[in-house]
């Protein structure tokens, strides 16, 4: 096992290496588990969170066109997918002036951030 897949196996729950992935089927859903292999048969599993959104809490925050997601994707990929739902939601939404204009501000330093952290990335 090369670095690079040894980072790949790094638990976003724990921190810990695991040693594979499974999934459990409880009824119609699926939830995913980190698993790590210890000394003799035991095993840990760390809970990543179920393959598909959240059905309990999503239905909270669908005015914000949210589906909230486990560990089970990347950061990078639900911090995505959050930030295009809440762009795409801003129309359906009912805003005062002064929100929208704070979150627009909010916006700008995100980008700028992002910006920043792209080209300290980038030098690495």
């Amino acid at each position: 096992m090369d670095a690079e897949e040894k980072e790949k196996r790094v638990c976003p729950r724990c921190g810990g290496t695991y040693n594979w992935l499974n999934n459990k089927q409880v009824v119609s859903r699926t939830y995913r588990y980190a698993v790590n292999k210890g000394k003799g048969k035991k095993t840990r599993q760390c809970y990543l969170g179920p393959t598909r959104g959240y059905v309990e809490v999503t239905p909270l925050h669908e005015s914000l066109g949210l589906e909230l997601k486990g560990l089970v994707v990347s950061d990078g990929e639900r911090f995505s997918d959050y930030v295009d739902a809440i762009i795409g939601s801003i129309d359906g939404l009912e805003l005062k002036e002064d929100n929208v204009r704070s979150l627009a501000e909010k916006f700008k330093r995100l980008a700028e951030h992002l910006e920043e952290y792209a080209t300290k990335i980038a030098f690495a």
